[in-house]
């Protein structure tokens, strides 16, 4: 199973996320995340953007979640070990 979280600034993706989380934990679905930024944003760099935090945010909130012991989205273990 595969689980596209596509998320910007408004509270409903940090609900949605909340959501992916649940259900990626039953099913350790191969799950991407996304950042949407509004076209006004187009062309400017991503470290400069809201938009680069929140989506971190959103991958640390998504590892606590759904990343307990044994889980593929821990820490440490496959996909996930690249990224800081």
């Amino acid at each position: 199973m595969k689980i596209l979280f596509a998320g910007d600034e408004h509270p409903y993706s940090a609900y949605a996320l909340n959501e992916v989380a649940r259900l990626a934990t039953n099913t350790w679905a191969d799950v991407t995340l996304l950042g949407v930024s509004p076209a006004e944003a187009a062309g400017q760099p991503a470290e400069g953007q809201p938009l680069a935090q929140t989506l971190h945010g959103y991958r640390e909130t998504f590892i606590l979640q759904a990343g307990g012991e044994g889980s593929p989205y821990a820490l440490g273990t496959g996909a996930m070990s690249g990224f800081p």
